[in-house]
């Protein structure tokens, strides 16, 4: 055994939670249960207003000019852009909130119109439940693809093995990061 002044202590700096094995992460992650709301609602009220930006209601049929170029911006690109929206805003798992958005602003769309709440103008008539429900998948799927590009694209969760657990705990832009302390050489504490 050596002697005690022969004994040299050796300080690492601690690792930051990046740094960390995907094995030492918490078990069971807190819920984000208020940041999902909130994506939820950004995304829907872009929805909505998306809708009303272009001046397409997609439950009233009036012909074929129905189908026109803002409609199916309104069916397809609206909902898009709501998804890749709920997923920058709540990262990995955004693919299955991003089904809420488009269901959402369409269900409460048609049911304003055919319970009365907004009158339906006398040139167009409302479509029927199953071409709604038609036009319901599609912007929902096309919200979903929006998510799967968020995640993909924008927060860069590629597949779920332990090596993409630190692609999704990147920095959220919504939550502020945590006040750190330095650790090493510089620190008061280490002198």
């Amino acid at each position: 055994m050596a002697p005690a002044s022969k004994v040299k202590i050796i300080r690492t700096p601690a690792k930051a939670p990046s740094q960390l094995h995907a094995s030492a992460a918490l078990a069971h992650p807190k819920p984000k249960y208020a940041l999902g709301a909130a994506a939820i609602m950004v995304g829907a009220s872009i929805n909505y207003f998306g809708d009303r930006l272009l001046g397409v209601k997609l439950e009233l049929f009036h012909g074929i000019s129905t189908f026109s170029v803002a409609w199916g911006a309104d069916l397809f690109l609206v909902p898009f852009i709501a998804g890749l929206v709920v997923a920058w805003m709540f990262g990995r798992g955004a693919k299955w909130l991003a089904y809420l958005p488009a269901a959402i602003v369409r269900v409460i769309s048609y049911l304003e119109l055919s319970n009365g709440w907004i009158p339906i103008p006398p040139e167009n008539r409302l479509i029927p439940l199953g071409w709604w429900g038609f036009f319901l998948i599609l912007a929902v799927e096309s919200c979903v693809f929006g998510g799967i590009g968020g995640e993909v694209f924008i927060r860069k969760i590629f597949h779920r093995t332990p090596q993409g657990i630190a692609a999704a705990d990147l920095p959220n832009p919504w939550i502020p990061p945590a006040p750190t302390k330095p650790h090493g050489p510089e620190d008061p504490a280490n002198r």
